[in-house]
């Protein structure tokens, strides 16, 4: 909108100024020829705008996850010598949430995996398949 009011003032003062005052009208190509050009210089203006904004979302996220609440750390555990001496998963009494201060998708539950047992999880859509699976992992909040 900028570009086209540029070339219209342009056009009308050099069509003015020829009538006029006398110019001639090579002047009056070479004014709006500048004037072409600036509406593609603003053009490529709000292309840069734009292009530097969307590179700043990175410099946001970056900064929002510099500012997230660490995770509490309980210390390392150092398991036996001899461990894994077999390959049981045993879970008792464990509730699983996705955040803490959500409520718990899972609760209380009891599950044993003998070594060398193969399992599959069955159940409707949202009877928490995967959210039992990020458990196994701990990669969501688990707590009893």
């Amino acid at each position: 909108m900028i570009g086209a009011t540029v070339i219209l003032i342009s056009g009308l003062s050099g069509l003015l100024t020829s009538v006029f005052v006398g110019l001639e009208a090579s002047l009056v190509g070479l004014s709006l020829t500048y004037a072409l050009t600036i509406s593609g210089h603003l053009t490529l203006l709000v292309r840069l705008t734009s292009e530097c904004e969307m590179q700043m979302n990175s410099v946001e996220r970056v900064e929002h996850y510099t500012n997230i609440e660490s995770e509490p750390y309980h210390g390392t555990y150092n398991p036996p010598d001899i461990w894994p001496d077999k390959g049981n998963v045993h879970f008792q009494n464990v509730s699983v949430r996705y955040a803490r201060g959500l409520d718990s998708v899972l609760k209380n539950i009891h599950i044993k995996f003998k070594c060398g047992q193969k399992i599959g999880i069955c159940g409707r859509t949202g009877s928490g398949k995967s959210s039992l699976a990020l458990s196994i992992f701990r990669i969501i909040d688990v707590f009893q």
